[in-house]
């Protein structure tokens, strides 16, 4: 005669207990790292994209021969000489290099049965120090990038002048010249808000 015991699993117990395994464990930060990874890889490349389509960055980038494809300026000479760089430099490339090395990915700990991994990303305030700590803030009180999403001033003083001023391409008339309004648009903030969601859906 054959005789058949049945024992009752508990699933949870037996879980837990898998859950619990050191070499589950560490075979599982293999597999949790990969998907990660690709995940924030992939966060990444959304944000440069991004960043490097905006309206914003593409003017700027073009120099002070550019238009103002953007509109902040109804129209009117261009971002690359109304914010007052100098000529021959290249504040967008400057702005991305801070970006490219402010992003890292670290393993975290193992709580709760998850794998967690610590994912730093670029701080906007930090960003906008270091802007005003590379070009000065004698143009603005403000990074560039704090007043393209807040507004400027003086756009009304701002006269594009092909060759002169510190950006060659533009100056600061001691009177009115035109009745024009700067137009504001989100910037970094959106960038930086879409990378933390992308990551963490």
């Amino acid at each position: 005669m054959v005789l058949y015991a049945k024992i009752r699993a508990e699933k949870n117990a037996i879980l837990n207990k898998i859950l619990n395994n050191k070499t589950f464990i560490q075979k599982g930060w293999v597999v949790a790292e990969k998907l990660a990874r690709k995940k924030y890889e992939t966060g990444k490349k959304v944000f440069f994209k991004q960043f490097d389509g905006h309206p914003v960055t593409r003017e700027i980038k073009r120099g002070p021969e550019s238009d103002n494809s953007s509109g902040l300026l109804e129209g009117e000479g261009n971002l690359f000489s109304f914010f007052g760089f100098n000529y021959g430099e290249d504040p967008i490339e400057d702005v991305k290099f801070y970006l490219e090395n402010s992003f890292s990915f670290n393993r975290g700990s193992y709580r709760q049965k998850q794998w967690n991994f610590k994912i730093k990303a670029p701080d906007k305030e930090q960003v906008e120090e270091y802007v005003v700590g590379k070009y000065g803030a004698d143009y603005t009180s403000e990074s560039w990038i704090a007043g393209v999403e807040k507004g400027y001033s003086g756009l009304n003083y701002y006269l594009r002048y092909s060759g002169r001023g510190r950006s060659k391409g533009g100056v600061q008339s001691s009177s009115i010249v035109n009745e024009l309004t700067f137009k504001t648009t989100r910037y970094l903030s959106d960038m930086l808000s879409n990378f933390r969601g992308n990551i963490t859906k």
